[in-house]
Formats: C-alpha cells, structure tokens, sequence
C-alpha cells in the first residue's frame, strides 16, 4: 500500500493547505501555525483499516435484521439509529485527528450558501428517481418515515430520526472518518468517489444507484472544497428534511 504525506491543514480553523509555507487562505493564520506532520506508515494503516472496520460494521447493522427476518417498524429503526449514534461517536473520538480539524473548520460562508443551494438539486434527483421507480419499474420505494406516521410518531419525531440524525452521524463516519483516513493513501479526488460509492452501497437502495453516487459526491465535494464537515451536514439535512415533508402522510 502507498501511502500519501499526512495532510497539511491550519491549526487556526483546520482548511486544508495547499501551500503550507504561506498564510491561511481561508482565515489569514500565518504560516507558523501551519504544519504538516510526518506520520508513521503503520499508524496510517491502523487508521485506513479502522476506518474500512467501521464502513463494515455499519453495513453489519443494517443486515442483521434482515439476516433475523426482524420486522422493520420505528422502535427497530429507533434502536439501530442509537447503537450506529454510539458506534460513529466512539470511532470519531479514536480518529480525532482527522475529524477534529474538520468539526473546528466551520467553512466559508460560500460553501453554506452552496450547500443550500444544492437542496433543490439534490431534491429533484430524488424525486425523479422515486419518478422512475414508480412509472417503468412499477416499484414503490421504501420510505423509512412511513414507520414512523404508522406508529403514530409527530413530524418532529421523524425529522430528528430521518433528517437530523443522517446528516449528523453519516457525514461524521463517511466525510470524516473515512474520508480523513482515505486521503491519507489516496488523491483527495479519489477518496470523493470511492466514499460516494461506500455511501451508496450502505443504503441498501440499488434502484436509487444513481441518486445515491450523486448525492455522494456532492457530498465529499462539499467536504473537500470547505475543508469543514458542517456545509455537507447542512445539504444532507436540508435535503432529507424536503423529502420527509413532501411525503409525510396528510
């Protein structure tokens, strides 16, 4: 395995460096506060290969109740949601050193503007996906949010379950974990379309590949281009909090 230089980034507010000899070009720092760190090469797979533990074990989550033939109602949805909540948290606290910069980093203004302007996109894929699925498939899309008006659950219920906590915990695991780790052995590039393909196929959703890879790489182009992991959570909650409302049972 090769393995790429440790990433160099400011120790002001966390940007990526491209020129770690000048200041900051995102907060002005100078460049005495801007290191790039040599990092043992064993120390780089431990993390490369504890990331690829965690992608593995999330995926492992989603296939035990199928593997049990458990029913999926919104207390089994509940539950997954706390033990995945848990299991990011702790492998985000032991990858503190490529997440920290990342939660730090707050992002330029543009990129929370981009970002939001991305939902009417991301959006639209979306529904010409489910379009698809409905009109020449003749298959109806799995809609999680269903288990929860089911169950009788409030539209807050559903947006902490299936907007808030997505766009939280799977930006931390696949834009911080495992991005931070991947970009370690491979071009920035790289990791955008291999964390977009991971992130689509932990959905379980092949009929929406194509929405999937899409909404994947726009997420780690956000995360790239900013520096920040908060721009790519604000479009992954924007864009899933559209979609419950739109199809919330009236």
């Amino acid at each position: 395995m090769a393995y790429r230089s440790a990433p160099s980034f400011c120790r002001s507010c966390g940007t990526p460096r491209s020129k770690p000899g000048e200041a900051c070009e995102a907060c002005g720092a100078p460049a005495e506060v801007v290191t790039a760190t040599p990092e043992d090469p064993s120390r780089t797979a431990r993390r490369f290969f504890s990331a690829l533990a965690l992608y593995f074990v999330l995926l492992g989550t989603l296939l035990l109740p199928f593997a049990l033939a458990v029913q999926w109602d919104a207390a089994m949805l509940d539950r997954l949601l706390v033990v995945d909540t848990l299991l990011v948290i702790a492998w985000a606290v032991a990858h503190r050193k490529d997440v920290g910069p990342r939660l730090r980093n707050r992002g330029r203004l543009g990129s929370w503007v981009l970002a939001t302007a991305l939902v009417p996109v991301t959006v639209g894929l979306a529904l010409g996906n489910v379009e698809l699925m409905r009109s020449f498939l003749y298959v109806e899309p799995i809609d999680p949010s269903s288990a929860y008006a089911m169950a009788g659950h409030p539209l807050w219920i559903a947006l902490l379950a299936n907007a808030l906590q997505p766009a939280v915990v799977e930006e931390l695991a696949f834009r911080g974990v495992i991005f931070g780790a991947l970009e370690r052995v491979m071009e920035p590039r790289t990791v955008v379309v291999v964390t977009a393909l991971m992130f689509t196929v932990l959905h379980l959703a092949m009929l929406g590949f194509v929405f999937l890879v899409a909404m994947g790489l726009l997420l780690g182009w956000l995360r790239l281009r900013s520096g920040s992991l908060y721009p790519a959570m604000w479009l992954h909650l924007c864009h899933n909090a559209v979609m419950l409302v739109l199809q919330w049972p009236s």
